[in-house]
């Protein structure tokens, strides 16, 4: 009799504990180890980059950021330096941290000077000085006597200040086709510049003389690529105190525009593709609209075909406040079916025990 007692108690037991929602907690896994902000830098002796005017000189730099990664090494003529020049390469990263640029001084002489500036997702990282040697290692040739100087009256003096050279704050820029893109400049205060973007090699060109007349030194031109084909909406300045002095537009090209890359150029004053007053480059890259995803008609689940089966195989894993946890309601329902099959059990050994 008591023997019947235990077994009819034990049953009563597993029928209650079945009946029960049962949460499981697993621990999170560790979160990745945090990792320092990638670095970039230009790598040189003494006080400047020191280049030959010669082919092919390198300048070189070391960096954090993955191998295979591309920076842009941009250089600017700076003070007299004559001729010239704005050149723009863009290098990758090898593995073991370092890059180079090979850049063409053959048409400088010695004695010039340049600004180097590192670019990597079309933000400056690092900037550096530069001076052009002759290709002997010696510092050019004869300057000019005093009587000279004084009898040949400068023309250069303003354009020795850098701030007053037209050029791009941020050179890499991006955008989607059939969107408009801002594209900001920066002039001497009250002055004008000439931007042009595309050429040859993009199909398709467009510029625009601005005048900065809020005398603030920064113009931000705004380039409606839906209006590509159109010189009087393709290009506009984003403030009242700006001025679109002139622009023109290359009327044949598709619209919207392809996607792609389109070089970006700079030029003082109105000297549309003057090499001798080409300030600065950049590169504006245009990528694909997204396409509009079409609406799926939905279809109503069949009701799933009740099964028994032990509550384990029921268990499913979701995440609740950072754990993951084993879902209640699975488990409940697991746990209702046996819970019913062992309830019905128990009444028939309840049920026997009476009689007895």
């Amino acid at each position: 009799m008591r023997g019947r007692r235990f077994a009819l108690l034990a049953v009563l037991i597993l029928a209650c504990a079945a009946s029960g929602a049962t949460v499981i907690a697993v621990p999170p896994e560790s979160p990745p180890a945090s990792t320092d902000a990638a670095s970039a830098a230009f790598v040189y002796a003494g006080d400047a980059i020191t280049v030959e005017a010669e082919p092919r000189q390198a300048i070189r730099g070391e960096t954090t950021l993955d191998p295979g990664t591309e920076v842009t090494v941009s250089l600017r003529s700076t003070g007299d330096t004559e001729p010239r020049f704005v050149q723009r390469e863009t290098v990758t990263v090898t593995p073991d941290g370092t890059f180079t640029a090979a850049v063409d001084f053959s048409q400088q002489r010695g004695g010039g000077t340049f600004s180097a500036r590192l670019l990597y997702d079309g933000e400056v990282v690092d900037e550096a000085p530069g001076e052009i040697v002759a290709s002997d290692g010696s510092t050019p040739g004869p300057t000019a006597t005093p009587a000279e100087a004084s009898s040949t009256p400068s023309t250069t003096t303003e354009r020795t200040d850098e701030r007053f050279l037209p050029g791009f704050p941020k050179s890499l820029l991006s955008g989607t086709v059939g969107d408009s893109v801002s594209i900001e400049i920066t002039v001497s205060p009250g002055g004008t510049a000439t931007l042009r973007i595309g050429g040859e090699e993009a199909g398709y060109e467009t510029s625009a003389t601005v005048r900065d007349d809020d005398g603030d030194g920064s113009v931000t031109v705004v380039f409606d690529t839906a209006a590509a084909s159109d010189p009087e909406r393709v290009l506009a300045v984003a403030d009242d105190g700006d001025t679109l002095v002139s622009t023109t537009s290359d009327r044949a090209v598709s619209v919207p525009l392809d996607p792609g890359d389109y070089d970006l150029a700079l030029y003082e004053g109105g000297h549309l593709a003057d090499d001798d007053h080409l300030d600065d480059v950049g590169s504006l890259r245009l990528q694909s609209a997204p396409e509009t995803e079409s609406a799926t008609p939905t279809t109503t689940p069949q009701a799933a075909t009740p099964t028994v089966t032990t509550a384990t195989s029921l268990a499913t894993t979701v995440p609740l406040d950072g754990l993951d946890v084993v879902s209640p309601s699975v488990l409940g329902a697991g746990a209702l079916v046996v819970g019913v099959l062992l309830g019905g059990a128990g009444v028939v050994l309840v049920g026997g025990a009476l009689r007895r």
